[in-house]
């Protein structure tokens, strides 16, 4: 972003936001974290930055997403394409339906960032896959926590019960 007077249109690589359009919807109370993503690209920023603009937003500062996004990717199956706040997003709810109280997850940025690292290096993209690779003693998880978690979450929850919450 340019300041002090340098108009946006004579640098063709500039950003056209101003600081005052960005903080109005980063202060908007009635955006959701995700309608803050899709504003603040509407205003031409890049994935990046919004990333580092919403620092703060727990479900929102990993590329985003939402349930649905989440629940598809999940059930197409690809996992590894599940940005970091998908799987947030996904274990939050999963957790809240999940009747057997045996599903308690909320995952920070960084599990999740590593969840979705791990499932890119390893190409992982389906269940079967993912028992597979959580078998082989050459891709063990270093956390034996996040290894449970992966289990629980992406094999033995059913994600038909996510259906009554999509958005």
């Amino acid at each position: 972003m340019l300041g002090g007077g340098c108009p946006s249109e004579l640098y063709s690589n500039t950003l056209d936001a101003a600081l005052d359009e960005i903080d109005m919807i980063r202060e908007d109370s009635n955006l959701t974290a995700q309608e803050m993503r899709i504003a603040l690209a509407e205003l031409g920023i890049s994935e990046r930055t919004i990333n580092a603009l919403l620092i703060d937003e727990r479900l929102a500062n990993q590329y985003g997403g939402d349930l649905r996004s989440a629940y598809a990717k999940v059930v197409e199956p690809d996992l590894k394409a599940l940005t970091p706040d998908e799987i947030q997003i996904y274990g939050d709810e999963a957790s809240a339906v999940d009747s057997s109280d045996d599903l308690d997850v909320e995952l920070t940025d960084n599990e999740a960032l590593t969840i979705r690292n791990w499932f890119e290096r390893r190409n992982v993209a389906t269940p079967a896959e993912l028992v597979v690779a959580l078998e082989d003693s050459s891709t063990v998880i270093s956390d034996e926590t996040l290894a449970d978690t992966l289990e629980a979450l992406f094999i033995d929850f059913d994600s038909d019960l996510l259906l009554a919450e999509l958005p």
